[in-house]
C-alpha cells in the first residue's frame, strides 16, 4: 500500500503497488536474456555495473470494505485510442542494495 503524489498534492492515499529488486536479465541491447544465459556477466548487462534493478508498479486497485477495487492511478500517460494509462511502472535502474 502507498499514497500518490503529483506536484506535492496526494492523489491517491490508498493504492496497491509492488516494489521488486531482482537480477538484470537485459542483456546490452536490452533484449530479454533466455534461461540458459542467466546469470548474466558483467559485461552484458544492460546497465554497467548494474546486476540487479528495482521496478515499482503502482496497480489501478485500491482497498474497499468490500474488497478490491478498480481506481486508476493519476497518469499523464496517453495510451493509443485517447485513454489515460491507469497505473505506472517504475523501474530504477541505479540503485544499490544494502544488509
Amino acid at each position: 500500500m502507498g499514497e500518490v503524489y503529483v506536484n506535492g498534492e496526494l492523489e491517491a492515499p490508498r493504492q496497491v503497488m509492488h516494489l521488486m529488486t531482482s537480477e538484470t536479465v537485459r542483456t546490452t541491447d536490452y533484449s530479454l536474456a533466455q534461461q540458459e544465459e542467466m546469470p548474466l556477466s558483467p559485461d552484458e548487462w544492460h546497465v554497467a555495473e548494474q546486476p540487479h534493478h528495482t521496478h515499482l508498479i503502482v496497480l489501478p486497485v485500491a482497498p474497499t470494505d468490500k474488497g478490491p477495487a478498480f481506481s486508476p492511478v493519476p497518469t499523464a500517460f496517453e495510451l493509443p485510442k485517447g485513454e489515460t494509462q491507469p497505473f505506472m511502472h517504475i523501474m530504477f535502474e541505479q540503485d544499490t542494495v544494502v544488509n
